[in-house]
């Protein structure tokens, strides 16, 4: 086991920088720790200290993913595990300039030890405005109302009320840490949906609902709608996921006949919400390149060449990439 004594850091203005350093309980018995930063560092900067927490991966392996913040001060950790601990400085606007951090590990019946952070602030500063489109994969949907018993309206109005904090408070972390393209979530995308006469279905309801979130709480610069074409463009029946009832063949002639009028519909009610061109991306698929994918990237151009198309390559080879170049602007 090496012993970490110092961190070096350097930092701009109004930036955010992370690094951490990994405790180990090398003893027979669960342990206590007591993580504290003391004392506060001048000049403004801000320090948050989190733990890495073990999650099952899909592939049925521990990952050491999920950061949550450390209650207290306190965690604990069992019998030869390690758990890895973060620390996130935000320097905000700390004049140019080395400032010193201590985190210090404590625990009952041991020495207190410490890990030094040195900052070294540089004069350079991030712009309020990313002159980039910074995005983020994100599961930010308006939380739809439910039908309860009378007894239940109650905690219903509650469950709402904390619902909308927790919306507020993830916006504004977003906002912070400068993201200005947020990936919109599917399910607020408008379906591409038929009744059972096979005629085109057109509700901008929950889109409404979905954007008025958005533009209030990030006011973003643009946004990414990821259309999961894999689910609501071809016909799969799932669980939990809207099915093909009334939908035509995928790709066949009347799907391709309705596909424009149901884009076209969607392009003009975005303009009527002021959303140009300029503001928005279309994602068809995600994590896919093949011939599906480009015919729907062609269908998009074709029905409107103006809306941009974003893919990202989980293809083959070149040739895919060389086949549906046209069709993509990111």
């Amino acid at each position: 086991v090496k012993s970490l004594e110092a961190i070096k850091l350097d930092m701009g203005k109004n930036e955010y920088e992370s690094t951490s350093f990994v405790l180990t309980n090398l003893s027979d018995k669960p342990m206590k720790f007591k993580i504290t930063s003391a004392p506060s560092i001048p000049g403004g900067i801000s320090i948050t200290l989190r733990k890495g927490v073990w999650v099952i991966a899909l592939d049925g392996d521990k990952v050491n993913d999920a950061l949550s913040l450390i209650d207290n001060g306190k965690i604990v950790i069992p019998s030869g595990e390690s758990r890895e601990i973060w620390i996130t400085l935000k320097s905000n606007n700390a004049a140019p300039g080395e400032y010193k951090q201590m985190i210090k590990v404590t625990s009952k019946g041991l020495k207190t030890q410490a890990v030094n952070i040195a900052i070294k602030i540089h004069n350079v500063s991030l712009p309020k405005r990313m002159p980039l489109d910074t995005y983020y994969w994100g599961y930010l949907t308006p939380r739809e109302p439910k039908k309860v018993p009378a007894e239940k309206k109650a905690e219903e109005i509650a469950a709402a009320k904390k619902a909308k904090q927790m919306i507020a408070a993830k916006m504004a972390d977003l906002k912070s840490h400068y993201v200005t393209t947020p990936t919109i979530h599917p399910s607020i995308v408008p379906r591409f949906e038929f009744d059972e006469k096979g005629e085109l279905i057109t509700d901008y309801t929950y889109f409404d609902k979905g954007m008025d979130m958005f533009e209030a709480g990030l006011g973003a610069d643009k946004y990414a709608f990821e259309m999961l074409s894999t689910v609501y463009f071809e016909p799969v029946n799932k669980p939990g996921y809207p099915g093909a009832k009334g939908r035509p063949k995928f790709l066949s002639p009347k799907w391709k006949a309705a596909f424009p009028i149901w884009l076209k519909g969607w392009v003009a009610h975005m303009k009527s919400r002021g959303m140009g061109y300029d503001k928005y991306y279309l994602s068809p698929y995600d994590e896919r390149l093949d011939a599906n994918v480009y015919e729907v990237a062609k269908l998009i151009k074709e029905a409107d060449p103006n809306v941009r198309v974003v893919v990202n390559n989980m293809g083959s080879g070149s040739q895919e990439i060389a086949n549906i170049a046209p069709y993509v602007d990111v």
